[in-house]
């Protein structure tokens, strides 16, 4: 299993030569509680295509891809809770599909973080379908 590299929080997941897709946590505990199943049914994915190495720069390309994409958010609990609000992320086109669960501080309507978010490349042939 690749180790994890220090202030790791995420993971692409490239098989047959391409991205499949991506996990982001908000820090590297979230990644490292959560790395051993991403890597492991990525290995098992991985067995339904032709073994073709994925380049770092369809990585990257896939990465910067996602930068900037407006993601939509909606509530999730009472949003006069005085407490964190947690929201969730979406964002769905015929290319990218984007989940995910952000939290804010009460007050700070601007100040958010992002907990997890996955993107999964819609037109990986694993994914076709889907």
């Amino acid at each position: 299993m690749p180790r994890m590299i220090e202030g790791q929080r995420g993971v692409i997941i490239g098989i047959g030569g391409r991205i499949m897709g991506l996990e982001l946590f908000c820090s590297g505990s979230g990644l490292r509680s959560r790395y051993a199943g991403i890597v492991q049914s990525a290995a098992v994915d991985a067995r339904l295509v032709d073994p073709v190495a994925t380049s770092a720069e369809r990585a990257r390309a896939f990465a910067r891809a996602l930068q900037g994409r407006p993601l939509l958010g909606g509530t999730i609990g009472d949003p006069e809770d005085a407490g964190p609000r947690w929201f969730s992320l979406r964002r769905d086109d015929d290319r990218v599909a984007v989940t995910g669960l952000g939290s804010r501080i009460a007050g700070l309507h601007r100040i958010g973080a992002v907990v997890h978010l996955t993107a999964l490349d819609r037109a990986h042939p694993l994914l076709a379908g889907v």
